[in-house]
């Protein structure tokens, strides 16, 4: 029998206080980023029901900077911003080259460690994790990283065009 002094908590009654995001691999590497915001930081200056809005839907017009605290005139929107840290992430940009092309200044801790070489952002992966709804305050988006496999066939052709020898695959993990 069901308790009457518990009552059932919908996601609609529950309310989003914070959000945030961090960065993960499939392998279960540590993350680089993983922060939390207050909505009254971002363009939401109040509280909001759970379930009723998507990642996409939150941070859709929101500058980043102005949730991670730095002055910088950039109006670079969020989703942006996150393609450029996981490109820190795997060592496809160096600290100083990012805050040139977002106008970020290192007041946090985003460091240009290569923590994630041979990964890349999963695009796919990301844009699906911002249409999933918020339905806790400690949800966070997700920013997945996949491996970059790449396989090389050898094909050993004679002048007549018949196989002289079997293919040859070969798979490399580019750094």
């Amino acid at each position: 029998m069901k308790n009457p002094l518990i009552t059932d908590i919908s996601p609609s009654s529950e309310k989003i206080t914070h959000f945030g995001a961090y960065m993960y691999t499939p392998d279960g590497s540590d993350t680089m980023f993983n922060a939390t915001w207050k909505l009254v930081e971002a363009k939401y200056p109040e509280v909001i029901e759970s379930g009723t809005l998507t990642f996409n839907d939150l941070v859709e017009g929101m500058s980043a900077l102005s949730i991670i605290g730095d002055n910088s005139p950039s109006n670079m929107a969020f989703k942006d911003f996150f393609v450029y840290v996981a490109q820190v992430a795997t060592g496809q940009l160096i600290l100083e080259e990012f805050g040139e092309i977002t106008g970020y200044v290192n007041t946090r801790p985003i460091t240009d460690f290569n923590i994630y070489p041979g990964y890349v952002l999963d695009t796919a992966g990301f844009e699906n994790n911002l249409n999933q709804l918020i339905t806790d305050s400690n949800q966070k988006l997700a920013i997945p990283f996949v491996k970059i496999d790449s396989k090389t066939t050898i094909y050993y052709i004679m002048d007549d065009g018949t196989s002289a020898f079997d293919d040859r695959t070969i798979l490399r993990i580019q750094l």
